[in-house]
């Protein structure tokens, strides 16, 4: 991403302009120029006079909140959220962006569905805030939970594709295969018959949130896991009004989770065998979205099982690349390598699986003892 470009947070795209809309006394004009204009120091400065000289308390601190989220000053962010919140304690859209703060940095899960739980009581009720508690709810065990905020946000929302990401994925994690693979049928179907289809992601840099559901099993680890995608900061070339931004960040989000809904139930295809279709929706995927470095594994590993050993280790190596710290298209790619009598090449992939993984030691045996199986 170019450094120089000016960055916007999930807060100022999501919640629209809440300084001006949520404080009879605004934020003071200059360090809202100067944070426009990229001059974040000049407008925290300026902050901080106001809020020594008690001056606009709520929208200095709100904004002096975002300017530090921008510039990765979370603690600070933090901070001056708590103190507007101090000020406001019944303005839900303050506990939404704490919440989503929470998310950015991988704090306390509970945390997070404490200060969504807070925001929904509060009045914020979107299909947004209903997909990032699903998500909270789906990783700290309540799953009846999840799937009740996700079905709410495809009531308000038939097609938004979070929301049966986030579903689809919370059937897997309760080993309900056949529930999720029905979500996503229902999602690509209800997509495919629209006059509004997703557009395709433009290749380049996406700075995103991925809401991580625990793995299906053990056995599976990382491979099972599902990820609700939420944008939460883009770059723009100039300064954007809130209501364009935050429709730039909607249109990005539908489009990767609309890849991602593509690319993981020809994920779920592959345990049925049913290559061909697996194959058909995976391409749809990396089309719509090439930077998604799970497509690139799925499609390796379709492309393994229909002997296409090669072209697997073609795509099992991009997706490497995107993604080093994923541990299976390594256990992927060593057993291809394995079935090309590359042992060399595949026992450095499976050291490194073990590294990333140490727990997956019985898996890579199983896996082993098949493919030598499948050669004699």
């Amino acid at each position: 991403m170019k450094k120089n470009l000016l960055p916007f947070c999930a807060a100022l795209l999501i919640a629209g302009s809440t300084i001006f809309a949520q404080s009879s006394a605004p934020a003071n004009k200059k360090a809202v120029e100067a944070m426009t204009n990229g001059r974040f120091a000049d407008a925290i400065a300026i902050l901080d006079k106001d809020i020594r000289d008690e001056k606009n308390l709520f929208a200095s601190y709100l904004l002096r909140a975002d300017i530090k989220r921008m510039t990765g000053d979370f603690p600070g962010s933090f901070a001056d959220l708590n103190s507007a919140i101090e000020i406001k304690p019944e303005d839900g859209s303050l506990y939404e962006r704490r919440a989503e703060l929470t998310m950015i940095t991988r704090r306390d899960m509970k945390a997070m569905l404490a200060d969504l739980d807070r925001a929904i009581t509060y009045g914020i009720k979107h299909e947004r805030i209903f997909v990032q508690r699903g998500s909270a709810r789906a990783s700290t065990g309540d799953l009846d939970g999840a799937i009740s905020d996700y079905q709410n946000a495809v009531g308000m929302r038939p097609n938004y594709a979070a929301a049966y990401i986030g579903l689809a994925g919370t059937y897997r994690q309760r080993g309900d295969d056949e529930a999720a693979v029905k979500v996503l049928e229902e999602f690509i179907s209800g997509i495919e018959n629209s006059s509004s289809t997703p557009k395709q992601v433009e290749g380049k840099a996406t700075v995103t949130t991925n809401v991580d559901l625990p793995a299906v099993s053990g056995s599976d680890l990382k491979r099972g896991q599902q990820t609700v995608i939420m944008v939460t900061q883009t770059a723009a070339d100039g300064p954007p009004s809130p209501d364009q931004m935050r429709a730039m960040t909607e249109r990005m989000e539908q489009s990767k989770n609309t890849a991602l809904a593509y690319i993981t139930l020809a994920d779920l295809l592959i345990k049925r065998s049913d290559l061909q279709r697996a194959m058909e929706l995976v391409g749809k995927g990396i089309a719509l979205d090439s930077t998604d470095f799970y497509g690139l594994d799925v499609r390796g590993r379709i492309k393994i099982k229909n002997g296409d050993l090669n072209g697997g280790i073609a795509d099992l190596t991009r997706a490497i690349t995107a993604f080093p710290p994923n541990p299976g298209p390594y256990l992927d790619r060593g057993i291809a390598y394995l079935m090309l009598g590359k042992d060399g090449e595949a026992q450095q992939d499976f050291d490194r699986y073990l590294e990333i993984a140490p727990r997956g030691k019985e898996l890579l045996e199983k896996r082993i003892a098949q493919a030598k199986a499948e050669k004699q």
